[in-house]
Parts: C-alpha cells; sequence; structure tokens
C-alpha cells in the first residue's frame, strides 16, 4: 500500500494513518500495474530469486536476502529512497528464567564490533550505528542504518498498525484482508 502511495503522489510524510480513503487510492494505482505483474511474492527468498531469474525488473525485498545475493555476485542494485523500515525487536520475557542473562545477551549483541560481525553474518543491521565503522568498506554504503540510506527510508508506523479497530481487528489485519481480496479479483 505505502509503495503504491508514493507512486501515486503521496509523500512519505503523509502516508501514516493508512485511512480508508488512502487504501482505496493505493489500490487503484496497483489496479495500473495489475496486468504486467507474472507474480506476487510471498516468500522472503522469492523476490530475489525472480529479479536474478529476470521475471522482475524491480521489487522490494528484505536487505538481508538483497545483501546475500550482492555478496554472491548478483548483478542487483539496492536503491533506498521510500524502502520500508521493517523492525526487529530483541525481547525478553518477564519472569523467565534466563532474564538476566539474556540482558547481558542483548547488551553483547549491540556492541558496535558485535553489533557488525552480526550484521556481516546476517545482513541485518542492528541499530547502533557505531557498528558502522567495523565492517568492510563496501557493505557500509549497502546497510539500512546508514545515515544516508535510513534517511530516506519510511519508518513503520507500529501504534497505528496494532490498534484495534471497532470490528476488534487491527487496522494491519484490515489492510492485509484488504490487499488479499484485491488480489483474488
Amino acid at each position: 500500500m505505502l509503495f503504491a502511495l508514493m507512486a501515486d503522489g503521496v509523500a512519505n510524510k503523509d502516508l501514516w494513518p493508512l485511512t480508508e480513503d488512502k487504501i482505496d487510492r493505493a489500490l487503484k494505482k496497483l489496479d495500473e500495474i495489475k496486468p504486467a505483474i507474472t507474480k506476487w511474492w510471498t516468500a522472503g527468498g522469492e523476490p530475489i530469486q525472480l529479479l536474478i531469474n529476470r521475471e522482475y525488473a524491480m521489487t522490494s525485498a528484505f536487505d538481508g536476502r538483497a545483501l546475500a545475493a550482492l555478496q554472491q555476485g548478483a548483478p542487483l542494485r539496492m536503491v533506498w529512497d521510500g524502502a520500508t523500515m521493517g523492525l526487529t525487536y530483541w525481547t525478553v520475557l518477564k519472569g523467565g528464567p534466563n532474564s538476566e542473562n539474556v540482558q547481558k545477551f542483548i547488551a553483547f549483541v549491540n556492541r558496535a564490533q558485535i553489533a557488525a560481525a552480526f550484521t556481516q553474518g546476517t545482513g541485518y543491521p542492528g541499530p547502533n550505528i557505531d557498528q558502522l565503522k567495523y565492517p568492510p568498506a563496501d557493505l557500509v554504503p549497502l546497510l539500512s542504518i546508514n545515515p544516508d540510506n535510513a534517511a530516506k527510508t519510511v519508518q513503520p508506523d507500529i501504534p497505528w498498525s496494532l490498534a484495534k479497530r471497532p470490528d476488534g481487528k487491527t487496522n494491519w489485519d484490515h489492510v492485509q484482508e484488504r490487499w488479499l481480496a484485491w488480489r483474488a479479483r
């Protein structure tokens, strides 16, 4: 929905909340390209493979998947303008048997050098931008937390997405239902 709204001229700062009017507008914009779409990807590895197979000319994709493909020599280019940021959380269960050790582990993983190694291994950076001092120089421009890239991204509105609607569903569930109904027609 967000990409369609951006393609229809909505400024990044005006994307949220996804009102019914905005959802309708996004789906109308998607109507324009729907006949040309050979496949809507549903699993994280698909968009990169579809690009490599030349079934796609461009797509959204998880950055870690794109980085792995680039490191293996895939002829791809990442563009951050209007990219949406997904957030990953490390959590500690309240009252869990190892809560103290889990907190120590999270603190350890977020140390700059360790975070850089984690990013190199997974393709997904943590929040510590000090880690940008440690990976290979050619990797830094490809990371979402690189300030040049992060400034071009769209942040999710998690409170709005998780808010309950009068029917008891979350806003996110409602958007998903609208998307799936549109795809099915």
